[in-house]
């Protein structure tokens, strides 16, 4: 069974030349950004080759009505 983000297949990061270590680096900084309140919320997707390596949101998704986090997520 094939996974899908999106619609798109989903590869192991190293699968497609990443280090699945560096890739976590992006949610760690998103995730710190949002709880600073730096951005309202974010949304990270990264592909190579037609494939998600990395899929992660953090944040509101409306910090006007104090809507729920997004909640974390990773692919």
């Amino acid at each position: 069974m094939t996974s899908t983000f999106a619609g798109l297949p989903v590869a192991d990061p190293e699968e497609v030349g990443f280090d699945p270590d560096r890739l976590d680096r992006i949610a760690t900084l998103m995730d710190t950004a949002s709880a600073a309140h730096d951005v309202p919320g974010t949304a990270t997707v990264v592909l190579r080759h037609g494939k998600v390596a990395h899929a992660h949101v953090a944040g509101r998704m409306d910090v006007a009505r104090a809507a729920p986090r997004a909640g974390a997520s990773r692919v």
